[in-house]
C-alpha cells in the first residue's frame, strides 16, 4: 500500500509532525520521506489523481521497523456473499481460534 502526502517545508525549520488514518489492510506499512527541488518534478509522470509525481532521489527518513496490526479478537478478512435464498446471505470471516474457546456471531 502507498500512501503520499505531499507538503512544503521552509528551510529554516528542523522538526514538524503528520498524522494520518492506517487501516488494516493485513499488510504492514513502512515509511520513506524524500525531499526534491521543483525542477525535479516530472509533469509528464503523473499520479491516479493527475497530480505531477517528484523524484525520489533524495531520501530524508525511512522507518526502522515495519508497523504491523495485531490480530484482537475482532473479525478480519470478513466476505459477504449471495446465497440461493433471495432474503439471505453468506458471512464468513476469520478470528482468532482460542482452545476451548465458543465462537458466535450476533445480529
Amino acid at each position: 500500500m502507498e500512501v503520499r502526502v505531499m507538503f512544503s517545508m521552509h528551510r529554516t525549520e528542523r522538526s514538524g509532525s503528520i498524522s494520518f488514518p492506517l487501516v488494516n489492510l493485513q499488510f504492514n506499512y513502512s515509511f520513506r520521506i524524500f525531499c526534491w527541488n521543483e525542477s525535479e518534478v516530472d509533469p509528464n509522470h503523473l499520479d491516479q489523481d493527475h497530480n505531477p509525481l517528484p523524484g525520489t532521489a533524495h531520501l530524508l527518513a525511512t522507518s526502522n521497523d515495519e508497523l504491523s496490526f495485531e490480530s484482537g479478537g475482532v473479525p478480519d478478512q470478513i466476505h459477504l456473499a449471495y446465497t440461493d435464498g433471495d432474503d439471505e446471505m453468506r458471512v464468513m470471516f476469520v478470528t482468532p481460534n482460542s482452545a476451548g474457546e465458543e465462537e458466535g456471531l450476533l445480529w
